[in-house]
């Protein structure tokens, strides 16, 4: 073997070490943006509190040592990923559908906090995200629709002095409006981003024609 070919098989051991070494580094880096990601969409998902979504969210980016920065808007957040290295910027747009799960939002809790007391990976974290946001609702469909309407009847008498005979017309109103949010906003994209607005307009007139 020639001298020139010695040196090659010398040098190529540690380039192809480099090599390896850079390929595992990136893909911790994906692996710690997804789970951000991951963890934005369940916590938009399942009821965080809005005003706190961008604290929550860098403080998991510094504990991850990701340098990252997020803006929160109604419906989506901006998530910009920030490589000094190469002095470039990624950035991501989460766009969720909205709701209240306080199971869900429970375990995703308790998810964040495992990997910010760093006592789970970010690729285990990940999987108990997908896991959660993969699971079937623990009520159906019909009888949270039904609660929507039993707490519409409840909570009349004591917010709006609502008298027995309002009771059956707060119910139908309650039922309705979680239909429209749990079947109808969830079918329909479009719908999702006006149900506020229609939902809020509907019942209104619904309850000053029957008031």
């Amino acid at each position: 073997m020639s001298a020139a070919a010695k040196r090659r098989k010398q040098g190529g051991k540690p380039r192809l070490e480099d090599e390896i070494r850079v390929t595992v580094h990136i893909a911790e880096i994906i692996a710690r943006h997804r789970f951000l990601m991951g963890l934005c969409r369940a916590l938009m998902a399942y009821g965080a509190p809005t005003h706190r979504l961008e604290e929550y969210m860098a403080m998991t980016a510094r504990v991850l040592e990701v340098d990252a920065q997020f803006l929160y808007l109604p419906g989506c957040m901006i998530i910009a990923f920030d490589d000094s290295t190469t002095r470039t910027t990624e950035f991501k747009l989460v766009r969720v559908a909205q709701a209240v799960d306080l199971s869900r939002l429970a375990d995703t809790h308790s998810v964040y906090k495992n990997v910010v007391h760093d006592l789970i990976g970010v690729e285990e974290a990940t999987k108990q995200l997908e896991d959660i946001m993969n699971r079937k609702s623990r009520f159906p469909t019909w009888f949270l629709v039904f609660m929507y309407g039993l707490a519409s009847a409840t909570v009349g008498p004591f917010a709006f002095q609502a008298r027995p005979i309002d009771m059956p017309i707060l119910f139908i109103l309650g039922c309705m409006l979680g239909f429209m949010q749990l079947v109808m906003a969830k079918k329909s994209a479009l719908y999702s981003n006006v149900f506020e607005v229609f939902a809020t307009v509907l019942t209104s007139f619904l309850a000053r024609a029957f008031g």
